[in-house]
């Protein structure tokens, strides 16, 4: 209701079957607003960009615990979408939002980071719902940037890279890599990487590197 005084168009989307005639039912006053039924893991953002004609604004209460699968399929479709607001987990927000290199930082915000500006706007107390979870929450905005941080990667490889460092984020680079890579070394040698190192201490550019190394060899 607050966004469809703002907005000039709508694609709302309901998970729930009988919540659907009412969320309906409660926008009929706004022809610009179209609740839709349907599952936001089904949904192919770039299909909804070419019907809207343009980049999306995409807002949520996301599910919580399939937050990580949301926040990826965004970043998999860049192009079609400009901003992404929502509410999560305030740990999960945390982290999404976390600089490479830092140590709250994951898998997901390397590569949210490689796409989107992201910044976590406020925290929401529990008691900000009725009933109250046993969980806080924030809320985070996603700006996309203009052209990925780190360019010349191929974002599967990207993508394979960081998956394996952050899934042993304890393990130095030279043993996390193995998942991946027959010979690491070489790999590393090529990017120019000491070993050593963990991969939660990477920067972006360095990812790259390596991401372009681990395609290359």
């Amino acid at each position: 209701r607050a966004l469809a005084q703002v907005a000039q168009r709508i694609i709302a989307l309901e998970y729930d079957r009988e919540l659907v005639p009412v969320a309906r039912a409660e926008t009929a006053w706004a022809e610009h607003v179209e609740v839709r039924e349907g599952n936001v893991l089904d949904i192919c953002w770039n299909d909804v960009a070419t019907e809207v004609g343009k980049p999306l604004v995409i807002y949520g209460n996301l599910p919580y615990h399939l937050s990580t699968q949301i926040v990826l399929s965004l970043l998999e479709a860049p192009q079609a979408w400009r901003r992404a607001c929502f509410m999560l987990q305030r740990e999960f927000a945390i982290r999404l939002a976390a600089p490479p290199g830092s140590r709250e930082s994951s898998a997901l915000s390397v590569q949210s980071a490689q796409w989107a500006f992201t910044s976590l706007l406020f925290e929401v107390p529990a008691t900000s719902f009725h009933p109250s979870p046993k969980v806080e929450s924030a809320v985070v905005v996603m700006e996309r940037r203009e052209k990925p941080a780190v360019d010349n990667v191929d974002p599967a490889a990207f993508r394979t890279v960081v998956r394996a460092l952050f899934a042993q984020r304890r393990k130095m680079a030279r043993k996390a890599l193995k998942s991946i890579s027959n010979d690491p070394a070489t790999v590393l040698n090529a990017a120019g990487i000491d070993g050593t190192r963990r991969g939660e201490t990477f920067t972006l550019e360095e990812l790259g590197a390596l991401s372009r190394a681990f395609k290359n060899t």
